[in-house]
């Protein structure tokens, strides 16, 4: 901000010198910067995250219309069938994903995007979107004999909205909090340290500036192993301020909020 001395008699009051500006909102309006931040950091996973969302949340909305037969089952016949799948459903789950994962971007391959001998770099210069690492984490998921990672992913869906159910539930006490989240605990970790750490890689943008990501390896990554990477991301780095929430029908949506937006929603979930 700039003004003319002639038309005051000394400094207006509340001038701030143009090379004092940054320094001036850094001392008066730290709080309110950190928050922006942290609301377009949010936003930015968000958006990147879409595709992760919706993989869940086409398992999730095949298990509730899994779970609704069981029900009408057992008020017809008297009988629960608990958790158990069938081949059948089983095999309904494999193909809904598996149509899903055949839209994704084809994941580059091995001679364009990394190299695994000795260390790990990207070579190309297309950035390991989530897209491409779910494509790439995929490799394994194929429709036959053996649907296993189906029901990996089913597993994997439940923790998540086991977690997401105990934080929103408002009469929680913390010691019955604490107590309900440490199955879904064990079922998540479980799923994070059965395969290796994702490698760390790099990729050019523009020049010599040069940006860093984790990348799944396709040879030893699979598909639940690194949702199981990106719930923790999620719990570790973006909640509360990013809200997720389970809808009637078990389907997934989030949406980037202020941590007071993030408790009401927890109240709604």
């Amino acid at each position: 901000m700039s003004y003319d001395e002639a038309d005051f008699d000394g400094v207006p009051e509340g001038y701030t010198a143009d090379e004092d500006v940054l320094s001036s909102a850094f001392d008066n309006h730290w709080d309110e910067i950190k928050e922006a931040v942290e609301d377009t950091r949010g936003a930015d996973w968000l958006t990147d995250s879409a595709t992760c969302l919706e993989l869940l949340s086409i398992v999730s909305r095949r298990d509730f219309t899994h779970l609704l037969g069981g029900l009408k089952k057992f008020l017809r016949k008297g009988q629960s069938y608990g958790d158990l799948l069938t081949g059948e459903q089983l095999f309904a789950i494999a193909s809904d994903v598996s149509a899903f994962i055949e839209k994704l971007p084809v994941p580059l391959s091995n001679k364009s995007v990394l190299s695994y001998a000795g260390s790990v770099k990207l070579q190309g210069e297309q950035e390991p979107s989530p897209s491409r690492c779910v494509a790439m984490a995929a490799g394994k998921c194929i429709l036959g004999d053996d649907l296993s990672w189906a029901k990996d992913l089913l597993t994997i869906t439940r923790t998540f909205r086991d977690i997401l159910s105990a934080l929103s539930d408002p009469e929680l006490q913390e010691f019955n909090l604490r107590l309900r989240l440490q199955e879904p605990l064990r079922s998540l970790n479980y799923f994070l340290t059965r395969t290796s750490a994702m490698p760390l890689v790099q990729w050019p943008i523009s020049g010599k500036q040069v940006f860093f990501g984790r990348c799944p390896d396709p040879e030893s990554s699979d598909l639940p192993s690194y949702m199981a990477e990106w719930i923790s991301d999620y719990l570790k780095d973006y909640y509360p301020r990013v809200g997720i929430g389970v809808s009637v029908e078990n389907s997934l949506g989030a949406s980037a909020v202020t941590r007071l937006s993030a408790r009401r929603l927890a109240r709604t979930a």
